[in-house]
């Protein structure tokens, strides 16, 4: 019996030919598909910026709360709220009868010292003619130096009585220390003081400050000649002013907040504005992500995806401090890292990425 050989047809053999080739080409796009576009953000070793609002008053640099230094009744106020005075200007007086005649008996004084100061010389000039001449002892010579010696401290202690006494007649008057207006006045005439009352208050417009509070771990961050801008509370579309940190105290009463000293230019910015300061923070350390490149992965998770080797990887990320641009965070991630800002819907652990420039 003869055997039979298997005939296929040609047409069979190019159909799976064909066949196979189409599934080739579509395991060859699926492969392809997988690959996901995506654009980055290569992180920076420049350490977090925080921009701080704080809301303050201006006021003048060099104010002084004026108080009397003697006892009295006021008998003269000179001065009305809003004045502008110069330095040296009298204010307001008071009137003590008991300070009032010490001037001139210290004047008497000084007259009586000066006139036996001025016998005492020339008695010591007679001694000493007779001395020389051997018609008095030495002992009467040393007498009368001694008696001129104390004649002459005398003088001396009676002119600084009177410089005592014309000090304290002074201060009777309260005197401007500087050039500025009157911005409060505590006192009326007919009033009677006591050595240290406050009396008036007196502010330089030419010179304006804005005292800040800032936190204790703020405060170490900050630097003296730090700019600052201000702008007033009440005009929000005000061009700034530009400030700087003139001075940093840390040390302050028991409760309340350190602060910082911003000068203005006076031209600028009145005393008595409210206005609102921003101030820009350096970190100490941490990095900033872009807002964008961040993910909920749980109710309180959130990650990035980080690309290397053109792989994405979810990088689960603890954040610091969160604004309107950046993410800042501390030790997950480093300086050079390449995180995804956009793809991100698509992307999956361990998912081949293509970073489109």
């Amino acid at each position: 019996m003869q055997s039979r050989q298997l005939v296929v047809p040609f047409f069979i053999i190019a159909a799976i030919a064909a066949l196979m080739l189409l599934r080739q080409q579509s395991a060859d796009e699926e492969t392809v598909a997988t690959i996901i576009p995506v654009r980055t953000s290569v992180l920076t070793s420049d350490l977090p910026q925080k921009r701080l609002q704080i809301a303050g008053t201006t006021q003048s640099a060099e104010s002084a709360l004026l108080r009397f230094q003697v006892s009295g009744r006021v008998t003269e106020k000179l001065v009305k709220l809003g004045d502008q005075i110069q330095k040296g200007d009298v204010l307001a007086k008071v009137y003590n009868p008991e300070l009032e005649p010490l001037a001139q008996r210290a004047k008497d004084n000084l007259k009586r010292a000066q006139a036996e100061a001025e016998q005492a010389d020339n008695d010591f000039a007679r001694v000493e003619a007779l001395y020389k001449a051997q018609a008095v002892t030495k002992q009467e010579w040393e007498n009368a130096k001694t008696r001129l010696t104390a004649a002459s401290t005398g003088v001396d202690a009676a002119n600084a009585e009177l410089q005592r006494a014309n000090q304290v007649s002074k201060e009777l008057n309260l005197v401007a220390p500087f050039s500025g207006s009157v911005t409060n006045i505590l006192i009326d005439v007919g009033e009677v003081v006591s050595s240290g009352t406050p009396a008036m208050r007196l502010s330089n417009p030419e010179a304006v400050e804005l005292k800040l509070p800032v936190s204790d771990k703020l405060i170490r961050q900050i630097v003296e000649g730090q700019t600052v801008f201000v702008k007033p509370a009440l005009d929000p579309n005000a061009q700034p002013i530009q400030g700087q940190i003139s001075e940093i105290s840390p040390f302050r009463e028991q409760g309340s907040l350190p602060e910082i000293v911003v000068a203005l230019d006076a031209q600028a910015m009145a005393p008595g504005t409210a206005v609102n300061a921003y101030l820009t923070i350096t970190a100490s350390s941490g990095i900033n992500l872009p807002l964008r490149s961040v993910l909920m992965t749980g109710s309180n998770t959130v990650a990035v995806y980080r690309v290397r080797n053109e792989v994405a990887s979810l990088v689960a990320i603890r954040p610091l401090a969160i604004d309107s641009k950046y993410v800042t965070i501390e030790g997950e991630l480093e300086p050079g890292d390449e995180v995804v800002t956009e793809g991100l819907a698509q992307l999956y652990n361990g998912a081949q990425v293509e970073v489109l420039k």
